[in-house]
């Protein structure tokens, strides 16, 4: 394969492969680096995982998923977005990664464009490469208070675009995409008609409650897929369950795709899902509130030093400028966690424009998040002193 030494590690196993060293040698470090929730998921959720296998739901069943599920999911959907949607527009997938690879695949042909904005998730990239290795990746950078470059994105349009990817809330800056940013992308999208990938993995975490009412009109394009999963706002990131909507008939296609590389999502894993949507909307509103204080905290504890941060926010992480301290991220990280045992994610993970950057991840318990803060805080301030 000629793009085999083009993919890198993911982020996850390198935060992974960081814990397990340091638990193995008996280490506490405080982890702002993984995004993920700081709780187990919820027992009723797991309860309802092992009730399905004593039942029997270990056999093949429908690639597309069960109906109970997709239909769940079309019933939120259309409350959520004010839209009409129903089971047929929904795909359950192998996690929300699953669903942008089969998005791609399904969309992309050798030598066509695709605008990805930066920073972006760190799988976008490799992604796009496995779907289809020939396509020519447009990288298109926010402005640095992570607003939308609207006149880059214009001249970008220029050429014929196939698709652009859109993550929102995104990942790493917590951004929340303006009803004015969405306007402007959806009207660039639809007059070339431009396919429209929108990552919701985050969609339930917008804890500052943020109203971006515009993407409901966004929903009604016919050249929309949205991927989200289950992972972030129940706990559930082991158990590899996502999902595409679209109102296309390219769904078709994609359940074909997703025949041939793992015939179906497990029943009892969809069954589990399936309750935590009926039975944990408590969780979500415990953990987003959660994210909230850790937010807050942060906001408070930096003010003093002027870290600038996005005024639509949501998600897990805040993306920080460090520009100041005359170090490069991974260095940054690198001495924080050497000599403060805190573990924060290098803006290099996410391109080479952002090594002023770090990522810091709002997704533990608010005890854990004020030491990790307070041990932060007073790195910043031994480099100031320097």
């Amino acid at each position: 394969m000629k793009f085999k030494n083009k993919l890198p590690e993911s982020i996850e196993s390198k935060f992974s492969k960081l814990a397990r060293e340091k638990n193995h040698k008996r280490r506490k470090i405080y982890s702002l680096g993984l995004g993920e929730p700081y709780f187990d998921t919820p027992t009723s959720i797991s309860n309802m995982a092992f009730k399905s296998i004593k039942k029997g739901n270990t056999k093949y069943s429908d690639s597309r998923g069960t109906f109970d599920l997709r239909k769940k999911l079309s019933l939120k959907y259309n409350k959520k977005y004010n839209i009409v949607s129903d089971e047929n527009n929904y795909l359950v997938t192998s996690g929300s990664k699953m669903a942008m690879f089969l998005t791609l695949k399904s969309i992309l042909d050798p030598n066509d464009n695709i605008i990805n904005i930066n920073p972006c998730y760190p799988s976008y990239l490799p992604q796009i490469i496995l779907a289809q290795p020939n396509a020519k990746i447009v990288q298109l950078d926010l402005n640095n208070d992570f607003s939308l470059n609207v006149s880059s994105l214009k001249k970008s349009f220029k050429k014929k675009i196939k698709a652009i990817i859109v993550n929102s809330p995104n990942n790493p800056t917590g951004k929340i995409y303006s009803n004015q940013e969405l306007q402007i992308i959806f009207n660039l999208v639809k007059k070339n008609q431009s396919w429209l990938i929108l990552d919701l993995i985050y969609e339930d975490l917008n804890y500052l409650n943020k109203k971006c009412t515009y993407i409901n009109k966004i929903f009604e394009y016919d050249k929309l897929v949205v991927v989200s999963g289950f992972s972030k706002s129940y706990a559930m990131t082991g158990w590899r369950i996502g999902y595409i909507y679209t109102k296309n008939k390219l769904i078709s296609y994609m359940n074909k795709i997703n025949q041939h590389m793992i015939t179906n999502v497990p029943v009892f894993i969809q069954d589990a899902s399936l309750d935590a949507m009926k039975n944990q909307k408590k969780s979500v509103i415990r953990f987003k509130e959660e994210l909230k204080k850790n937010y807050e905290y942060f906001k408070i504890k930096f003010k003093s030093i002027k870290i600038k941060l996005p005024s639509k926010i949501g998600g897990m992480f805040l993306f920080i400028d460090v520009s100041n301290y005359g170090l490069k991220s991974d260095m940054f990280c690198e001495q924080l966690l050497k000599n403060y045992k805190v573990a924060t994610t290098p803006g290099i993970f996410f391109g080479k424009k952002w090594d002023s950057y770090i990522r810091v991840s709002l997704s533990c318990n608010n005890t854990e998040f004020k030491k990790a803060t307070d041990k932060l805080f007073k790195y910043i301030n031994s480099i100031k002193r320097n």
